[in-house]
């Protein structure tokens, strides 16, 4: 099974992280991880969004996207999740066809509502409103860009976004029960799964997405460490420390973290894409203060040695590389 859509159903994408230190630094290496995983078998790359420095996490995942598809001489990036409440929905539909343009068939978007109160107060957001404000810039980010949505009076006569119609470009949310799900299928868009939940608990999600009709992609996300366990512990750790004073749901626990050899990686990975019923996968491998040096090996040997065990467990056909307007990376 395989779409070809950027976050589409049989793909495998992994999830880049920002670092510490100065931030030419980390531009630099995240340029260098992107291309990396590109050309290690992995389909596309997602970045994630928080303000105010939040260790591993971008305050503008859509804009730095075009930039890495610049130097990826394939595979698709998506900011996801962006966090939509920060944003005005006509400006992200926007930026979403235009990068669109640029990359034709190598942009997707996950969004969530955002729980970090933090976050709305760096842009002057409202953080009480964010439920209500996520639906309603869903529905008219959608609205925009979905060919059997009525036009834009306006925007309809930007090129790119009359591009972007025809395309249907994916678009994920993220929720966090059966409302949320229910309310996903009825909005037409596809879902991104936590990674901190049990397969068991998304395939419960997912259950109540498609009994309310849906049937675009559920992309599972997990995190990774192909190694010791004491490494993996190590990482989680540090992840446990940067989510400390945040909403109770968001407590992590050692297993979140699967570890071991790549066949036992892979395995593990498959068994909760089968027991969940996601069609897509993406993998995180990465928090704060790991070496630069260890996560470009994580993805090689991800690369290499669990994705095709995935892939072929789940009867997922290897990426087909799209190389529309792409460059070598610049050191």
């Amino acid at each position: 099974m395989r779409s070809g859509l950027p976050l589409g159903p049989g793909s495998i994408g992994i999830g880049l992280t920002s670092s510490a230190g100065p931030a030419e630094d980390a531009v630099r290496r995240l340029r260098r991880e992107a291309y990396a995983a590109a050309d290690c078998g992995f389909d596309g790359v997602t970045l994630s969004e928080h303000h105010g420095g939040f260790p591993g996490y971008f305050p503008n995942p859509i804009l730095l996207c075009g930039l890495l598809l610049a130097d990826m001489r394939h595979g698709w990036a998506a900011a996801s999740p962006s966090i939509l409440p920060l944003r005005n929905p006509y400006s992200v539909a926007e930026d979403l066809a235009w990068i669109g343009a640029a990359y034709p068939g190598r942009v997707a978007a996950g969004f969530v509502p955002g729980y970090q109160e933090r976050d709305f107060d760096a842009v002057g957001a409202d953080f009480e409103t964010r439920s209500a404000t996520f639906w309603s810039h869903l529905s008219t980010l959608t609205g925009v860009l979905r060919p059997t949505d009525v036009p834009h009076p306006v925007l309809s006569a930007d090129a790119a976004i009359a591009d972007a119609r025809v395309r249907d470009l994916t678009v994920l949310v993220g929720v966090a029960g059966p409302l949320g799900a229910r309310r996903a299928a009825n909005a037409d868009v596809g879902l991104l799964l936590m990674s901190l939940d049990s397969a068991a608990a998304t395939a419960a999600l997912i259950g109540h997405y498609e009994e309310a009709g849906g049937n675009r992609s559920c992309v599972l996300i997990r995190r990774v460490w192909v190694g010791d366990s004491a490494t993996a512990d190590r990482r989680h750790d540090l992840w446990s420390q940067a989510s400390s004073g945040r909403e109770k749901w968001l407590t992590t626990s050692p297993n979140s973290v699967i570890s071991g050899e790549p066949g036992a990686v892979a395995t593990t990975l498959v068994d909760d894409l089968r027991t969940s019923g996601a069609s897509a996968l993406n993998i995180r491998v990465n928090v704060d203060k790991a070496n630069p040096a260890d996560v470009l090996r994580q993805i090689e040997l991800i690369g290499a040695e669990v994705l095709p065990r995935v892939r072929s467990s789940m009867g997922w056909q290897v990426p087909e590389p799209s190389t529309a307007l792409t460059r070598g990376i610049q050191s």
